[in-house]
């Protein structure tokens, strides 16, 4: 009933495709493009790996910016039959056309990491201005704290009083 593939060249493409995942995950998005067509190449889009390798393709497509690639087969495997892979397909569909909706169509280069790195290194650098209370600020304070725990013993002593007043009338 199922489709008949090779065991030997399923394999294969399961280990290409786990070779794929770890270039993916390395940030080699293009080396992992070619894995995972090569995967794809392999065994039929109806497959469990199949599906998986088209996936991962298309999310390097998407990722390398090539929109139309991708949208064509996300669009291919919204009714696949392996796990996760038409509900992935299907979530990775929505953002393109939220994308289209919104017209957000390209993605524009913000310089890299460099561009963010003048907002972060003043916290890494050590070199900031360290605050110091001037004599009278701090006699302020001690005031304000006085008068804090004055109020604070008040609010709990009052209706201790009173309900021991209530106590003791009776």
């Amino acid at each position: 009933m199922g489709l008949e593939i090779d065991p030997a060249v399923e394999a294969q493409a399961v280990k290409l495709y786990e070779q794929g995942e770890i270039l993916f995950k390395d940030g080699r998005i293009t080396e992992a493009l070619k894995i995972f067509s090569e995967a794809a190449a392999m065994v039929p889009l109806k497959t469990k790996i199949g599906g998986q390798a088209y996936l991962q393709k298309a999310i390097c497509l998407d990722s390398l910016g090539m929109n139309d690639e991708a949208y064509q087969i996300y669009n291919s495997l919204k009714g696949h039959n392996g796990p996760g892979v038409a509900k992935a397909a299907r979530r990775f569909l929505f953002g393109w056309k939220a994308a289209k909706e919104l017209k957000v169509e390209m993605r524009y280069d913000t310089g890299g990491s460099q561009a963010w790195s003048t907002y972060f290194e003043k916290f890494n650098s050590g070199n900031w201005a360290e605050y110091r209370a001037k004599q009278e600020e701090s006699v302020e304070d001690e005031e304000s704290a006085k008068y804090a725990a004055r109020v604070a013993t008040a609010v709990m002593l009052i209706p201790l009083a009173l309900i021991a007043s209530a106590i003791y009338l009776r």
